[in-house]
């Protein structure tokens, strides 16, 4: 796609399923891109598979591990016209079951990540571009036993639009993509046992869970270039999940 030629793109947590897809479809752009992971074994196979360079990064919810990450791609590129955070995590247990430390991991994964990387988009986009978080339905809809990621993920949805905002002087555009249930390795106790996987199904209108192609496109469509007049949404990718919801109220 003529649009994406030579732009450059900064992938957080980048070998996790969803994003193997989105670097996919950037090399299919002609982009360049680097990507961080915690796992260097992991991150040499997708290296080895499309030819992007990596920087490892243990903890992504360190600003200033962050921020180094965004020095080391200012300067291998020039400049940086988009970036994606994918760290998350997934805990499905209700308030008082939930430890602190689970807790405190849950928002660390999800919110302060997104945070750390809104903060060096800040500093170091100069000349624009997308930034993309990742929220999910669980911000817009009551879901039993996901009080923890809820309150990360809503959290990230009030953190894009401030962000919108404040950096909208700068022509960055932040947004966030909302998923439902996606097949990937953070959901797979869900999507392996045949029997949740079935429930799952139904309880979206379209009769299916979601791929990992199905966020990755969303999240290509708001990191293009042509696209650079969306900022402060959420779009929610979630194969009519809360349509059902409202079917079923």
């Amino acid at each position: 796609m003529k649009a994406f030629d030579q732009k450059n793109y900064l992938i957080f947590a980048g070998t996790s399923t969803i994003a193997k897809d989105l670097i996919r479809k950037l090399k299919i752009f002609n982009c360049n891109v680097l990507f961080t992971s915690r796992d260097k074994k992991k991150a040499q196979e997708v290296k080895d598979k499309f030819g992007y360079d990596f920087e490892i990064c243990p903890d992504l919810s360190d600003f200033d591990s962050v921020e180094n990450i965004f020095k080391i791609a200012k300067e291998k590129f020039g400049s940086i016209d988009g970036v994606v955070n994918f760290s998350g995590s997934i805990l499905l247990k209700a308030a008082h079951q939930t430890k602190f430390e689970e807790y405190l991991d849950v928002i660390n994964k999800n919110l302060t990540t997104s945070f750390a990387v809104t903060r060096g988009a800040g500093k170091y986009m100069n000349n624009g571009g997308s930034v993309v978080l990742i929220s999910s339905v669980a911000a817009s809809i009551g879901i039993a036993n996901h009080e923890a990621i809820a309150a990360a993920k809503s959290a990230i949805e009030g953190l894009t639009r401030s962000a919108a905002c404040t950096y909208a002087a700068k022509n960055i555009r932040f947004n966030a993509v909302a998923p439902s249930l996606t097949d990937t390795n953070l959901s797979k106790m869900i999507t392996q046992n045949e029997i949740m996987l079935q429930a799952s199904n139904k309880m979206h209108a379209l009769g299916k869970i979601g791929s990992a192609g199905d966020i990755a496109r969303a999240c290509s469509f708001l990191l293009n270039p042509e696209n650079d007049w969306i900022t402060g949404q959420v779009i929610k990718v979630e194969g009519g999940f809360l349509l059902k919801s409202k079917v079923k109220a």
